[in-house]
């Protein structure tokens, strides 16, 4: 049921088969000053995770039709403590300013960094 995730954004496009999905955290950041904004997801696969920040066009709706129609994905609602420089929103000039969450690729070590804090399931009815 369903086909794969397909992500464009800064011209690159990502393929995800919902078989690959390990594990989808639907995210906010923990600072006050940032928790207004939208959410971003991260997805995990078995090596390496996906960072779809609030700025990638299109990332929540099809994250979301994704995972109504697999709901054999794990789903969690996550606050991020921390958002490393290179995983960063680029702003004005390029530069990295905000903790605003960019998009890349990104091994699974560096989930650890984030400090993430598990909320609990994500799943939204």
């Amino acid at each position: 049921m369903g086909g794969k995730l397909c992500i464009s954004h800064g011209g690159a496009t990502i393929h995800i088969e919902p078989v690959q999905l390990t594990h989808v955290r639907e995210c906010q950041m923990a600072d006050p000053l940032y928790q207004d904004d939208e959410i971003f997801h991260l997805l995990q696969l078995a090596d390496h995770f996906w960072m779809l920040g609030p700025m990638v066009d299109g990332a929540l709706g099809a994250v979301n039709t994704l995972l109504k129609a697999h709901p054999e994905i794990a789903v969690s609602s996550s606050v991020v403590q921390r958002m490393p420089w290179r995983m960063r929103q680029r702003g004005a000039l390029g530069l990295r300013l905000w903790p605003i969450a960019g998009f890349g690729r990104f091994p699974n070590a560096d989930l650890e960094p984030l400090g993430i804090k598990e909320l609990g399931d994500g799943r939204r009815h």
